[in-house]
């Protein structure tokens, strides 16, 4: 008769990966199934899943299933390192290489800021959707926007997504965790009378070309002060979006449109090709006069000393004197471009148009920011018909 194996010699049996055993435990007679999935790289020790259970049935099915997920590979290992150190390893090693300085400079942000103060010391294979969703309302109760805590999920999500290809999470919490909904505000524009007001003020202005590109092109701040010169044609009357300058950790650099769509040429209205033919014979003469001392003859908008152009000193002083010279309320710079697209439709321009003229990538980003005069221009559509048919009646 053969005699019965103890529970520690069939442990012992489990020694490569994918194998495991079910076992009684004396000291309560509940049955334990474990699977060996892995070993650890400093200690030696093999890495194990373990589930007790009433029942021998119970703890077989259990086991059944688990080596049925690793042969699948969708098994995870048991990992220890926290949020804050996985966090800290995605930074480096995923998200530095491959997203624009800008862009891993605001996941640093929201991180540091949000994310490892609440919950870095979380174990990383502890985080749920649960644990995120009470997250995610701490961070409103402390009185932070919808719109910040989105980010924050964002980055989370994708931070996690990496942790779910590398085997370290089954599935992405953050697919199942809600953040809450943000409020889309009206936009702050400049009236067709204020835009007006505005450009006649900017005449003045050593900056005319480049106030004068914001409000009639539609142009991103960063975008207009890394325009380089060898981008404009004056004589077609077009202008390539080929690179930004923007503010990293308090250093100037030049970086590339996030997408194909930022890539664009656009055609210039007259009143900006006449704007950027004075600019050039003006920025010449303060080139003839400083000399070899010129810092950045590529560029189409500089200081006085051929200098990248301060993005805080155009939106918290240049901006708002020209603003006030101009009778016009305080608005950010961001919302002239807001206000060359809303004139843009208002003048009849087609919402694809816009969306190239723009960069959109989606024409879903465009109708939903300025849908709202999409939706003027069918009510006159509807008004123009109804005008037509009443004095051409059909017969």
């Amino acid at each position: 008769m053969a005699r019965k194996e103890t529970g520690k010699r069939k442990r012992a049996r489990a020694q490569c990966n994918g194998e495991g055993t079910c076992f009684q435990r004396k000291q309560d007679g509940r049955w334990v199934a474990e699977l060996t999935v892995g070993w650890d790289s400093a200690t030696g020790r093999r890495k194990v899943l373990r589930f007790t259970a009433g029942s021998q049935k119970e703890a077989s099915d259990w086991l059944a299933a688990r080596r049925a997920e690793f042969n699948q590979g969708l098994l995870v290992q048991p990992d220890r390192q926290t949020v804050a150190e996985f966090a800290r390893r995605w930074l480096e090693d995923v998200a530095g290489p491959r997203v624009r300085p800008t862009t891993l400079a605001t996941y640093r942000m929201l991180l540091g800021t949000y994310v490892l103060p609440h919950i870095g010391g979380l174990p990383l294979q502890k985080v749920t959707p649960m644990v995120l969703q009470r997250f995610y309302r701490e961070l409103v109760g402390a009185g932070k926007s919808p719109r910040t805590v989105q980010h924050v999920h964002g980055v989370m999500r994708n931070m996690l997504q990496q942790a779910v290809e590398w085997h370290l999470l089954p599935r992405n919490p953050a697919t199942a965790a809600r953040p809450p909904r943000r409020e889309r505000k009206e936009l702050t524009v400049l009236t067709p009378e204020q835009i007006r007001a505005f450009l006649q003020a900017a005449a003045a202005d050593r900056l005319h070309a480049f106030y004068t590109l914001a409000v009639t092109c539609g142009l991103r701040l960063g975008e207009l002060l890394g325009l380089r010169w060898q981008s404009v044609n004056l004589e077609e009357g077009t202008l390539s979006v080929e690179q930004a300058l923007v503010k990293v950790g308090g250093k100037m650099e030049i970086t590339t449109p996030k997408s194909a769509a930022g890539r664009r040429t656009i055609d210039l209205p007259a009143v900006a090709v006449a704007a950027l033919r004075r600019w050039r014979k003006e920025q010449a003469a303060e080139r003839l006069q400083l000399g070899e001392a010129w810092a950045h003859p590529e560029i189409v908008f500089t200081t006085r000393l051929g200098t990248y152009l301060s993005p805080s000193n155009i939106r918290q002083r240049s901006l708002r004197e020209l603003l006030e010279r101009a009778g016009c309320p305080r608005v950010r710079f961001h919302d002239l471009r807001h206000s060359a697209a809303t004139l843009m439709l208002s003048q009849g321009v087609q919402p694809r148009v816009l969306q190239d003229v723009l960069g959109h990538t989606d024409i879903r980003m465009t109708l939903g920011t300025y849908g709202h005069v999409v939706r003027e221009q069918k009510k006159e559509a509807a008004q123009k018909v109804d005008a037509f048919l009443a004095t051409s009646p059909p017969k």
